[in-house]
Parts: C-alpha cells; sequence; structure tokens
C-alpha cells in the first residue's frame, strides 16, 4: 500500500510524531495527543493504504512478512507475584533462572486475501532515468534479495514463488518536475509491448519506476516524500493486468536517509506488489480479521509490508546487502507465538503490550465504511472502563515502558481528544499486567472513531530524541 511509505486514510507518520512528542508516562490522564508520525503507512509505516486500491508506503515504514519462528519455551514457571508500583517487581516475568515463559497476551492478527491472485512466479524490472542517484544500489537489490532467505521468509507462505530479478532499465529521458500517478500509468503502457524499451508486457513483473529528487509524484492530493515515500498499484496493458511500484527519491523519510530510504521503500513495495500485485483490478492479502479492524483504522495499510512499517527497528540490515530494507508480515509466526515480522532478529526479541478488548463496537474503515470489530464499550460521555493490558517478550528486554495515546487528536490538533487513558503503571516487563482506564471524553460524529494507541518501547532516546525500538496496539472505544 502507500505506506509510511505509502498513503491512507490514517496516517501513522502522524501518530508516532506524536508519541514522540509525549512524555513517556501515561499514568495520569494522557495528555500524550498531538503531533503524529507514522508507520504503517503509506508505506511503511503504516503507513496506510493507497486510494483505490493503490498501496504503498508512507511515511513510516514498510512491509514484509512470512517465516514462521517457532514459540518460545514453555517450561519454566513465572516469576512469582510482587506488587507492582511503576519500576516494582513484574507481576509474573521470567526473574528466575530457567527456560523463558512468554507472558500470556491476545491472539495477534492474520491478514487475509480478498480472493486475488499473487505473483507465483515474481520477477522485478528496476527503471530509472538519466543521472539518477542510486542507479548501482536499485540495479543490485534484485538480484541480492533473489539469492537470499529474504524473500521467501517475507512472502512464501502465502503462495508467492521464488524471485527473479531481471536487468535494470535506464530510460534516456529527463521526467518532469511534477507526475500524477495518471500519467505514470500512461507512460509506463507507453514503454510496454514489442520493441518497446521495457518488452512486452508481462503479469509476473513488478516494473519498479524509480523518480529522482527533482520529480514530485502525487497521488490524488498525497505527495511524495510528504505523504508517502512509494507505492504499488496496477495498470492494464493490451488487456494483460501488470503490477508496478513507483519509489520517488526522499533525502530523509520514517527515521531514513539517503538511500536508505529508497531501498526500505523498495522491499516494502516488492513484498506487497507480489503478495497483492492487482490491488486496482482484485485484491488479494489486503484484508485484516474481523477481530483487528482497529489495525486498519489507526495504521491505514494492512498489507504484509504496511504491517511492519509502524516501528522502525523492522528497517535493517538482512543477510548481505549493504542497505537497508523491510521485514514482512508473517501470519504463521504471529499465531506461532513469534515475531510476526520476519526475518526475525535473535539479537532483537519481539515485544509488545496489548489493552484485551472483548466487546463489539463499531469502527468506521476510511472514515465512512462501518465495520463490526473488537474493541472497549465505554458506556456514555463522561464514563469510564478499565481493561488489562497484556506485556510479554520472547526473550529478556529489560524494562518496557508503555505510553497510551488518543488517536484522533494526534493526527488532527484541530480536534478535541475522544478518549483520556491513564496507566496504573508504566514501567513493567514480560507477563506483567497493567490497568488501562479509558474515560468517553465527547460524542463521535459518523465516521469518526475513538481510536488509540499502546506502546511499548525498550531503551533510551538517541541524542535526536527519538525512540528506535517499540511496537504498537491500537484500539477502538466505543459508547
Amino acid at each position: 500500500m502507500r505506506v509510511p511509505f505509502a498513503v491512507a486514510p490514517v496516517t501513522l507518520s502522524f501518530v508516532l510524531a506524536a508519541i514522540a512528542a509525549c512524555g513517556s508516562d501515561s499514568s495520569s490522564p494522557s495528555g500524550d495527543t498531538p503531533g503524529s508520525s507514522g508507520t504503517s503507512g503509506t508505506s511503511g509505516t503504516s503507513g496506510t493504504s493507497g486510494t483505490s486500491g493503490t498501496s504503498g508506503i508512507g511515511t513510516s515504514g514498510t512491509s514484509g512478512a512470512s517465516g514462521t519462528s517457532g514459540s518460545s519455551g514453555t517450561s519454566g514457571s513465572s516469576g512469582t507475584s510482587g506488587s507492582s508500583g511503576d519500576g516494582g517487581p513484574s507481576d509474573a516475568s521470567n526473574h528466575d533462572s530457567g527456560p523463558w515463559t512468554v507472558g500470556p497476551h491476545p491472539a495477534l492478527p492474520q491478514i487475509q486475501s480478498a480472493g486475488g491472485v499473487v505473483l507465483t512466479a515474481p520477477k522485478v524490472m528496476a527503471i530509472y532515468f538519466d543521472g539518477y542517484d542510486y542507479a548501482a544500489q536499485v540495479s543490485d537489490l534484485a538480484a541480492t534479495l533473489a539469492a537470499q532467505p529474504y524473500w521467501a521468509a517475507a512472502t512464501q507462505e502465502y503462495g508467492v514463488g521464488a524471485l527473479t530479478g531481471l536487468p535494470a532499465v535506464q530510460i534516456h529521458e529527463t521526467p518532469p518536475a511534477t507526475i500524477a500517478d495518471s500519467a505514470i500509468q500512461t507512460w509506463l503502457k507507453g514503454k510496454l509491448g514489442a520493441g518497446a524499451p521495457l518488452g512486452a508486457a508481462d503479469a509476473q513483473t513488478i516494473y519498479t519506476i524509480y523518480y529522482p529528487t527533482s520529480t514530485t509524484v502525487t497521488q490524488q492530493t498525497a505527495k511524495s516524500c510528504v505523504q508517502f515515500g512509494g507505492y504499488h498499484s496496477n495498470v492494464s496493458v493490451g488487456g494483460i493486468n501488470v503490477p508496478y511500484a513507483v519509489i520517488p527519491e526522499c533525502a530523509t523519510l520514517n527515521g531514513q536517509s539517503g538511500v536508505d530510504v529508497v531501498t526500505v521503500a523498495t522491499s516494502h513495495e516488492w513484498i506487497e506488489a507480489a503478495t497483492d500485485p492487482y490491488p486496482m483490478a482484485s485484491g488479494a492479502y489486503n484484508q485484516i480479521d474481523a477481530d483487528h479492524v482497529a489495525w486498519q483504522v489507526v495504521f491505514g495499510g494492512i498489507e504484509n509490508g504496511d504491517m511492519c512499517a509502524e516501528a522502525e527497528q523492522n528497517y535493517n540490515f538482512l543477510g548481505t546487502y549493504a542497505h537497508k530494507i523491510q521485514r514482512g508480515w508473517s501470519n504463521a509466526a504471529a499465531s506461532a507465538n513469534g515475531d510476526p515480522c520476519q526475518p526475525s532478529f535473535p539479537a532483537q526479541p519481539f515485544f509488545s503490550a496489548a489493552p484485551v478488548m472483548t466487546d463489539s463496537v463499531t469502527a468506521y474503515v476510511g472514515g465512512f465504511v462501518p465495520t463490526t470489530t473488537k474493541g472497549v464499550k465505554v458506556g456514555g460521555v463522561g464514563q469510564s472502563k478499565t481493561v488489562p493490558v497484556q506485556v510479554w517478550s520472547l526473550a529478556d528486554v529489560g524494562d518496557i515502558t508503555l505510553v497510551a495515546l488518543d488517536v484522533t487528536s494526534a493526527l488532527d490538533t484541530t480536534k478535541q481528544p475522544v478518549v483520556e487513558l491513564s496507566l496504573d503503571k508504566t514501567t513493567v516487563h514480560n507477563g506483567d499486567t497493567a490497568q488501562l482506564t479509558i474515560k468517553l471524553l465527547r460524542a463521535t460524529s459518523f465516521g469518526e472513531n475513538g481510536a488509540f494507541l499502546v506502546e511499548a518501547k525498550v531503551g533510551a532516546k538517541d541524542d535526536a530524541g527519538k525512540q528506535h525500538t517499540r511496537n504498537f496496539w491500537p484500539g477502538i472505544a466505543a459508547p
């Protein structure tokens, strides 16, 4: 999708920035609202999904997914109780010796197919213009990923075949200063066919077009390097649906800079285009299971790249490639109590914190499609409800800090928050349970959600004030 390396109904980049602006403590009624940053997105982070089926990487991460990872050790009794003030002993964490026991937690989301096909023999072709800064790097990326286990870990479980990297193609043209997606489709169709620069149209080839810094790509009102860092879609050429991806050259985006912005966005779009190649014609893996619609509401994009785009630790050096690429969501690993973003990093164990939501509520997808999902029924305006937040990690990660955030006011600072959030403790460990109190502050209008986020993070911020290791769990509060 258009991830934070794409565009979506809600841009998580804004949410993430909001979190960055917040203090680390949500033990009192949360004023952790403004700002924004995004994950999923539109290509990435969360990004969020492109309009009309276009998928991409937005202002925040990209995608990936798969691989199965095993579940963590079973035996070992969990630590004994102890009371729980902030920084106090954990409820049930493994501070004793013995095999690690992962704390109890709700089921993780599953991405689902809308019924379309995936690419069973995927090929990628890098297309760039004269003078493109990263020609060597993008030409090398396809061949490198094809030879490493990354591709299978991110796509194989969805039925995608092995990757083939085609020779890159240099186009001897100067692209315009601004170009819309509709014009890109027209341009691409003109370059496909017998005797054309890109050859005959192929439904299994992801035609990946790289634009230089001098070109701004637009998707309706969204602009490259502002709302998104890439996207993928499809176009019909002579009756053949062909997938394509568009990657602008951004100096910085979602905590990345230089060539890493381009390579992260590329990997994000490729794994999504392989698992959902024709989003405008017949979507494939671009749905979420019924209990986790909150993820779609908050992050926008829910393809395998989007689901891992909101957390910066999912952009990393994988295998022997010299630049960062993005991991992708694995249903199998998520179901097996493993790291849902694959390939996994043994040196960076997965951890998270999830509010336990058992009520049936109505969420508005894209701001206008009412959908029944799991959430928290708070009651009327002014009323509150407290729900447990379960904390877990696949190995010892030390202290985990919790933050709770109202999404509505984070995305639009002109709006008043819908919910007030407070946690009974903010320093926790694997096996702990915190209590989250949610108070409904005002009524919502049609299409407006009482969306909130629970952020779990470890480690200190860097010198620039950026939190590099964190995970999120979205929720919906309703009357």
